[in-house]
């Protein structure tokens, strides 16, 4: 994915139009850590240990579930598996694995939840590009894992056709947590590409979860032909983690990590 004029001139109205592509290049350098000023593998390394020291982090509290809750709206909680890992302290990794950043930017960490265990209503807090198109102001709630209403006044046929793409297509596939003052949200611009946008804001998937199948019969992840990111993360966001022996822990306050 590199800048185009087309997506310039989208983005970045409020520029002059001769300078709107320039524009774009600089901020999405910046957004990648990509610098004169620094060693851009130093700092991506950097970045990679920070990550995985947080999601370390969320691991050692053992959270059975989440409880997102924003003033849009949003009241969901999302169960988690023994085996839904922020970090990967839990993880061995072969001889030969070669370390990389699979997404860049990346300001996430994430995990597959429990397939069944999602309830409650969420609202987006960005656009969702579907098709070319984008849906805006829309949310979803949920029983006992799976979406059975879809919340919107426009693009609701959309969304509806979305979590009925195959038979677990409503079913989360992924929580992830980033920071609300992440650089792209303090950036102030809707990029319109999930995988910068992703980067804004905490956000869910529907869809495939990012593991294979659970080794524990006793949970399941989700498996489907989509893995859709729209993103909930807000200014207020609040998350509290219960941990397996029932203790409340805030995780999220004002939108940004508070362990």
């Amino acid at each position: 994915m590199i800048p185009t004029k087309e997506w310039a001139d989208y983005i970045l109205k409020d520029i002059p139009e001769e300078d709107r592509l320039n524009h774009l290049w600089e901020l999405l350098l910046k957004l990648c850590y990509i610098d004169e000023d620094n060693d851009v593998v130093e700092t991506w390394e950097e970045k990679s240990r920070t990550r995985g020291e947080k999601g370390n982090i969320m691991d050692s509290y053992h959270f059975t579930k989440l409880h997102y809750t924003a003033s849009n709206g949003t009241d969901l909680t999302v169960e988690l598996t023994p085996y839904s890992h922020f970090g990967m302290g839990n993880f061995k990794l072969p001889a030969n694995y070669i370390r990389h950043a699979a997404n860049i930017p990346s300001e996430e960490i994430c995990t597959t939840p429990e397939k069944y265990g999602t309830n409650g209503v969420v609202y987006a807090s960005r656009p969702l590009i579907l098709g070319g198109k984008s849906v805006e102001n829309f949310g979803f709630r949920f029983e006992n894992g799976k979406v059975v209403e879809v919340l919107a006044d426009e693009g609701k046929e959309m969304l509806e056709a979305l979590v009925n793409m195959d038979e677990n297509a409503g079913y989360l596939g992924e929580c992830a947590l980033v920071e609300y003052h992440s650089p792209i949200s303090m950036s102030g611009l809707v990029y319109y590409t999930t995988l910068i946008d992703e980067n804004a804001s905490c956000h869910l998937a529907l869809g495939r979860g990012l593991g294979s199948n659970c080794p524990d019969p006793k949970y399941t992840f989700n498996d489907s032909v989509i893995h859709i990111d729209f993103m909930i993360g807000t200014e207020d966001m609040h998350i509290v983690g219960t941990t397996e022996d029932g203790k409340e822990v805030v995780v999220f306050d004002k939108g940004d990590f508070a362990i």
